[in-house]
């Protein structure tokens, strides 16, 4: 099935709709279980399976995301996740929410 769920696919924006948008709302959250990698979706291409989105991996940068080489990350046996308990949000509050569950 894939990382993404066809309501995640239809819900968000095609690649480039809201580049012009300060605080975009942030659809999905994609997660290391192991660590703190995360990655937290804004936009989409379901044909290059290519998204943009704000991550966190060891420092937050805005950047492409594929979710062809996220789909075939394993380390240690864990695979990345998708926030099933996710709510859309901006990017502003989703990184003030992770900072807070880090305990940062």
């Amino acid at each position: 099935m894939g990382l993404l769920k066809r309501e995640d696919k239809e819900l968000l924006p095609e690649l480039y709709a809201v580049q012009a948008d300060p605080d975009p709302t942030v659809f999905v959250k994609l997660f290391y279980p192991a660590g703190a990698a995360t990655w937290f979706l804004i936009e989409y291409s379901e044909e290059d399976n290519l998204a943009f989105g704000y991550v966190y991996i060891t420092e937050w940068e805005f950047g492409y995301i594929s979710l062809d080489e996220l789909e075939g990350l394993a380390i240690g046996g864990l695979k990345v996740e998708r926030d099933e308990f996710w709510t859309p949000k901006p990017v502003s509050a989703a990184k003030e929410e992770f900072l807070k569950n880090m305990g940062l």
